[in-house]
């Protein structure tokens, strides 16, 4: 089960950069555990999937965007538990530079390199996995690692 972060689990108020700035969506956290259950996949492997552009241009470190995302999942434990977390650092016009560019853009989203990459580590179907976003580009992502366009739930 795969889930964007910013605009589906928590609002997205653009770069967040503080674990002040956190506002958790319970509507669609309810509306989430609905589609969970309707689908009976309660036990499965979930994960956040984020593009993180902010890092690259700098308005954030990695660290801050690590304390957010452990925040978003302490804030949303009474719901469901979230089991990993990626979050692609990268953008075009970034400052910070990164080991591999020419690598860097399949992993940000609409390109499904987040995804791919856990549906290889945790051996996962990817004909059994979902996706919940809020965007286009999370849509594409979830298609172009091949999940199925009914397991994917714009919020």
């Amino acid at each position: 089960m795969f889930f964007d972060r910013d605009g589906v689990l928590n609002k997205d108020t653009s770069y967040i950069d503080s674990t002040k700035r956190i506002e958790i969506l319970h509507n669609n956290l309810e509306k989430i555990l609905d589609i969970i259950e309707e689908k009976g996949i309660e036990d499965s492997i979930k994960v956040i999937v984020s593009n993180q552009s902010g890092i690259a241009r700098e308005y954030f470190t990695i660290d801050v965007a690590d304390k957010i995302m452990k925040k978003v999942i302490l804030d949303i434990k009474g719901y469901f538990d979230i089991d990993a977390y990626l979050f692609a650092p990268y953008h075009i016009s970034g400052r910070h530079l990164f080991e591999s560019p020419d690598d860097a853009n399949y992993f940000r989203k609409p390109n499904p390199g987040m995804i791919n990459f856990i549906l290889s580590k945790y051996g996962v179907d990817k004909n059994n996995s979902i996706l919940f976003g809020d965007r286009e580009t999370d849509k594409l992502a979830a298609l172009n690692a091949g999940l199925s366009n009914d397991n994917i739930f714009i919020i």
